[in-house]
């Protein structure tokens, strides 16, 4: 039974710390690194733990795999904040272990899930405020912008909708999570 506890540990601090920098996020519109930082280091000292050298080295990877992409997406055009992706790397470290190490790209995983689910509120809120069509014409237009000459994309009528991105990554967490101990519960019976 104490097996089974110290193998929930890194899975319940994901959950935790991806609530509290929701919460965060949504109140002060940051996520904190003592965190974020703090989660990272949790799931190194943890897969030290677990797997010694080795063990590190695959959190390691795990929070590399989960952090460059949204990194990236910071860097091209602020399109997700840093600390989106610091969380990620965190979840990317302290989640690694799943599926008995063989998978790495945990956090990826949850980034992925996290961009539908914010796809799809994006779809809601456009709806909502009347906004769907015009959003819809003005991307079409940008693209065709890109390939035919002359076309530009007219400027919105009202500032885009503003989202933030943490609570979808704390839903695409509960997700992934869930359906991991479902596969383990599995396993064990």
């Amino acid at each position: 039974m104490g097996a089974i506890v110290i193998a929930a540990l890194p899975t319940a601090l994901a959950v935790v710390a991806a609530l509290l920098a929701a919460i965060g996020d949504l109140r002060s519109g940051r996520v904190p690194n003592w965190l974020t930082y703090g989660a990272l280091a949790c799931g190194l000292v943890l897969g030290l733990a677990a797997g010694g050298p080795r063990g590190a080295l695959r959190a390691f990877i795990g929070a590399v795999i989960a952090f460059a992409p949204p990194f990236f997406l910071f860097l091209a055009n602020r399109s997700i904040g840093g600390g989106d992706a610091k969380l990620l790397a965190a979840l990317g470290a302290l989640l690694y272990r799943h599926d008995r190490g063989e998978h790495l790209a945990v956090g990826l995983e949850i980034f992925i899930l996290a961009t539908v689910i914010a796809s799809v509120f994006a779809l809601f809120i456009l709806a909502r405020r009347g906004m769907l069509i015009s959003s819809f014409t003005r991307v079409l237009r940008t693209i065709t912008g890109s390939v035919v000459p002359g076309v530009r994309p007219r400027e919105p009528a009202e500032p885009s909708p503003k989202m933030r991105f943490t609570p979808m990554i704390a839903l695409a967490t509960l997700a992934v999570v869930t359906r991991t101990a479902e596969r383990a519960y599995e396993v064990i019976l």
